[in-house]
């Protein structure tokens, strides 16, 4: 958000709407005047913070510090004092005092700043801290760490003049990915510093349509001499060889943390590897550049790399997976929609255009260009410093489709390949101009690059030749995509639709999977046939392995073989990353014969797939649902989720399933039933479900669901598990259930819950969503042993120290009635004390707490207290939470209530304070 209701908003979400004109204004700082680079204070560079004040509001104060040529400082803000200053922006100077170095707003904590340079020269440097609001005055703290880094340096030059942009790479060397230690941008001067470990380097300078001299330089940090390189205009000539190059972008760690994303590192990486899983790709002629270390210097660098290292014979691709934004239309002013889109690269500071990009792919010396865009967002608008709103990233993909595809189509200008076929380039968006993206923790990546990867390892080959072509790749991953998410659609531009950009090369060996799996019992499979004979323990690394007898409904031991389908216990002593060579299913449904009781089953294939596709036969002989155990607790898939809280859709790969069958029979499941129909289905579901979870420091159960549908479904206790609590439905005269769903009938239902854990085990119930349960009836849970009775509505868990045998637990849900309100709230000073009385229309759990007129707390005088309704009254001692008297001066008393049906109720009162 970058607008002038900024400020008022930052109070209204602190429920400080009702200020007004009550705002104090701050004093002047000992440091004043320091409005001026010439008036700068100094401050020290060993991370002391020094408190200042915003006052007037327009303020601006100035320090300055010395920083030795090659130190990297740390310069970070924070409020201070009983009326803070809500925002600050930070500018950093240069010696001069007036050449801005660098800047930044929101890179700390909430809406305060943090910002990192290296410095390429010695000097006193200076620093302006204002606040982004020019209406608000107040406090704040900063401080400014310098520390001595090690940095290779040197100039690039054309013709004995400098060169400007050249890109400057330096790595480590040994095996495997090229991943820099170090890349950045000549700057005017074509002088470049690249901050570094101590270590020797391999520099190299690269600049699309040139060579260097030297190709390369060894560098030792510190100590070492200036690294200099002289630029030749020409390209490398073509050797009859297509070679692969790629250049990978993943980044989930941004400046500051409200942008971070989860996955994009991963898929950057995954990526990566599933290319050299292929016969036509070596890993040392993949980039990869993630997180911290993409920054648009990189990027850049990356991409001059790739285009002085590649001939015209060769394949380059370019992948991203990322944040994405837009901004209004720049020259040359060639949208449509007036709008320019870019890449977020990791500081979000010079990001990636539309436009730049374009260019640099029409840079790249061959006409087979691959380019693959991820771009994920992180919930709506997100501040951009100067570039106007970043938007969600799906909305930029066609924008980028646009200007690649005027790039590539310039290749078709260029003389014919002389290989066997004539390919100019695709290029490949996750979504379209006018959808959303979205990153799964189900898939634990992006999920168009899911599919992707899946594809990739041999399924997407549907012509069988060997080959994976880009328009195979986006045939057999977009609809998958759209699938699991229904707002998102695939796009592919492909200059030559008549000739198939056969990018991997799957060769005659079968595809490679990677799998992860956490320390601890977990519940696997592998979804394939795995080729060297091993078993499943001695394939995935198992510390040990335990099997399901269906017939007897016992445990067993062994390693069974590995196959599609298969399902088994697995302990892993640690955290593990598996990559198998597997023969994996081609054909579309796999069957299972059932008995009757637990069945434990594999996940067949290597891509997620809904459980909407699972029959039976006899029909009706499976229940809807299925469990499995995974990093420390049971989680549950279902056919239709709307009356199930907390259940999945999808059977996922590497992961085995206990599914009851009522009878013996066959289950089948259809691996090409869309994920979007489960969520159809769940539309339609009748009823309503809660979901108890019990967990301790041992693990946690999730296999006990209590509910009305209007068909009654009842599921016998699933296996327990080794170590962790166990918690099931009990009923009288009947085995212990996880799942009772009952036919519509009473209003007023019961249910006995049994919980057993380690004695002196202390364990939490949980009901993690009570979003289906109407909200015109209440529910209760109620500790038998000792009549404690906490509101489900209100509270979040219930805790207890587990003893000998069982804890049984009754939850009890039936209509309410009565709406929540606070009123009469009144503050008043008597004497020593103050005394704060509102109204209840019904009863409720309280909090009650004094802040200052800034919003920051001073003082909590009720967490959750449970109150009648009627009048109440709850005292301050004009003491703050550190036990030390409270200036006198204006406050405010906040008074929060929670009904039963989950209703938050505020009110708020002024309290002068004298003294």
């Amino acid at each position: 958000m970058r607008d002038s209701n900024r400020f008022s908003l930052a109070l209204a979400l602190a429920g400080l709407a009702l200020l007004g004109s009550c705002w104090t204004v701050a004093a002047a700082d000992a440091y004043e005047p320091d409005n001026t680079a010439a008036q700068a204070n100094a401050i020290t560079t060993d991370g002391t913070r020094q408190e200042h004040e915003i006052n007037p509001a327009s303020d601006a104060d100035f320090v300055s510090f010395p920083a030795p040529a090659g130190s990297r400082c740390t310069i970070v803000t924070s409020g201070a004092g009983p009326n803070p200053v809500i925002d600050t922006v930070i500018t950093l100077y240069g010696s001069n005092g007036t050449t801005e170095l660098a800047t930044d707003d929101d890179g700390g904590d909430g809406y305060y700043s943090r910002l990192e340079h290296t410095f390429s020269s010695a000097g006193t440097y200076y620093l302006r801290v204002r606040s982004y609001n020019s209406a608000y005055s107040g406090g704040y703290y900063v401080s400014v760490t310098v520390t001595q880094t090690t940095v290779a340096q040197g100039q690039v030059t054309r013709g004995g003049n400098p060169v400007a942009g050249a890109a400057v790479w330096a790595t480590s060397g040994g095996s495997g990915f090229e991943a820099p230690a170090g890349a950045t941008l000549t700057d005017a001067n074509g002088r470049y510093a690249i901050e570094l470990p101590a270590g020797t380097y391999t520099v190299s300078a690269h600049l699309a349509g040139h060579t260097a001299t030297p190709a390369q330089a060894l560098v030792t940090v510190p100590g070492g001499t200036a690294a200099n390189f002289a630029l030749t205009a020409g390209t490398r000539p073509a050797d009859g060889v297509r070679t692969s190059h790629a250049l990978l972008i993943g980044i989930s760690d941004y400046v500051g943390n409200a942008m971070d994303l989860s996955y994009c590192d991963r898929d950057a990486q995954e990526f990566a590897a599933s290319l050299v899983a292929g016969g036509n790709w070596e890993a040392p002629n993949i980039a990869l550049l993630l997180n911290r270390k993409a920054n648009a210097a990189a990027i850049r660098a990356g991409l001059h790399r790739m285009a002085t290292l590649a001939d015209a014979d060769d394949q380059c691709l370019f992948f991203f997976s990322g944040h994405g934004g837009q901004a209004p239309d720049r020259a040359p002013y060639d949208e449509s929609d007036g709008l320019d889109e870019y890449l977020v690269e990791t500081d979000d500071q010079a990001n990636i255009y539309d436009d730049d990009l374009g260019e640099w792919v029409t840079d790249l010396p061959t006409q087979r260009v691959m380019v693959v865009l991820a771009a994920c967002h992180s919930g709506g608008f997100i501040k951009s410093a100067g570039a106007g709103p970043r938007m969600d990233a799906a909305s930029f993909v066609a924008g980028f489709n646009e200007d690649l595809q005027r790039a590539i189509e310039q290749k078709r200008k260029m003389a014919p390949l002389d290989l066997d076929d004539n390919g100019f380039g695709v290029v490949i968006t996750a979504a379209d101009d006018d959808e959303t993206c979205q990153e799964s923790y189900e898939l634990q990546h992006d999920v168009l690059v899911y599919y992707v990867l899946q594809g990739m390892a041999g399924p997407a080959d549907r012509d069988s030749n060997g080959w994976v072509s880009a328009e195979e790749i986006f045939a057999w991953a977009g609809p998958r995509a759209t699938s699991y998410n229904s707002s998102q659609h695939a796009q592919l531009y492909d200059a030559n639709p008549a000739s198939a950009f056969n990018f991997l090369d799957l060769g005659a060996a079968p595809p490679t999977l990677a799998g992860d799996f956490g320390s601890g019992a977990q519940m696997v499979s592998i979804p394939g046939t795995v080729l060297t004979g091993a078993g499943i323990r001695a394939s995935l690394g198992a510390a040990e392995v335990a099997t399901w007898n269906a017939a007897t409904q016992q445990y067993g031991s062994g390693d069974p073989a590995p196959a599609a389908g298969t399902g088994c216990w697995a302990r892993f002593a640690a955290d593990a990353h598996v990559r198998l060579t597997c023969e994996t299913l081609r054909q579309d449904s796999f069957t299972w014969n059932l008995r009757t009781g637990w069945n434990l089953i594999g996940a067949p294939w290597s891509e997620a797939v809904a459980m909407a596709g699972l029959t039976s036969n006899p029909a009706g002989s499976c229940a809807p649902l299925a469990w499995n155990y995974w990093n420390g607790s049971y989680s549950m898939i279902a056919a239709g989720t709307a009356a199930i809280p907390g259940a999945g859709t999808n059977f996922l790969p590497w992961r085995s399933y206990w599914l009851y069958a009522s009878e013996d029979c066959t289950a089948t499941l259809n691996g090409s039933v869309a994920t979007a129909d489960a969520d159809a289905a769940a539309a339609d579901a009748d009823g309503w479900a809660i979901a108890i979870v019990a967990s301790s420091a041992s693990g946690s159960d999730a296999a006990a669901v209590c509910g009305v549908r209007a068909e009654a479904l009842s599921v016998p206790d699933v296996p327990a598990a080794s170590g962790g609590p166990s918690l099931a439905i009990a009923g009288s005269g009947v085995a212990p259930l996880t799942v009772d769903l009952r036919g519509e009938g009473a209003a007023r239902q019961e249910w006995a819950l049994s919980v057993a854990a380690r004695v002196g085990e202390e364990v939490t119930v949980t009901w993690p969503d009570l979003s289906t349960l109407p909200r015109d009836y209440r529910a209760l849970l109620i500790d038998r042993a000792t009549n404690a009775t906490t509101s489900m509505r209100t509270a979040t868990g219930y805790r207890f120290t587990a003893g000998e045998g069982e804890r049984m637990l009754l939850l009890l849900v039936e209509p309410r009635g009565g709406l929540l309100t606070v009123s009469a709230l009144h503050a008043r000073q008597t004497g020593a004390a103050a005394a704060v009385s509102f109204a209840l229309s019904a009863p409720a759990e309280v909090d009650a707490e004094i802040i200052n007129i800034a919003g920051r707390g001073v003082r909590t005088l009720a967490i959750g207290r449970a109150m009648e309704e009627g009048q109440a009254l709850v005292a301050w001692d004009l003491r703050s939470s550190a036990g030390t008297a409270v200036p006198a001066g204006r406050y405010l008393v906040r008074v929060t209530a929670r009904s039963e049906a989950g209703e938050s109720v505020q009110a708020i009162a002024p309290l002068q304070v004298r003294r």
